[in-house]
């Protein structure tokens, strides 16, 4: 797999499963969406007709959201780097990102919000916890 390539997995929510791969040389865009013009086209209603798009670039890859709504690990997102074992969710799809240039899928060592670049919706707190009856 060369240095602009990804890996990734559709899984639908029937939990029908499809693996892809995408190489190109230099810079590799992988635009997301129901359209059937998109590069990974996904029938599913919940998904935009262009919902986000993938960039990769000498080994790192970033998810952008185009203003649908996208998630990584949970955490809503505008543009996020993503590493191998990040799940990107567009509308009810997953994608787990399964290698991003020859890398192998791991668990990822932060939220995608922690790495740099990233731009995701600040935490929210959890609500205090009430003190049992005494």
């Amino acid at each position: 797999m060369s240095d602009t390539s990804i890996t990734i997995t559709v899984e639908s929510p029937t939990g029908t499963r499809a693996r892809r791969t995408f190489e190109a040389d230099g810079r590799l865009v992988v635009k997301v969406g129901r359209d059937v013009k998109a590069h990974l086209c996904l029938p599913d209603g919940s998904v935009s007709r262009m919902h986000a798009v993938f960039e990769v670039l000498r080994g790192e890859a970033r998810v952008i959201d185009l203003g649908s709504g996208t998630k990584v690990n949970g955490a809503p997102v505008n543009a996020a780097v993503v590493v191998a074992g990040d799940v990107v969710e567009v509308g009810a799809v997953r994608l787990t990102v399964e290698a991003v240039g020859g890398g192998e899928v791991a668990t990822p060592a932060a939220p995608p919000a922690a790495r740099a670049g990233a731009s995701a919706a600040p935490p929210v707190a959890a609500p205090p916890v009430a003190a049992p009856p005494s």
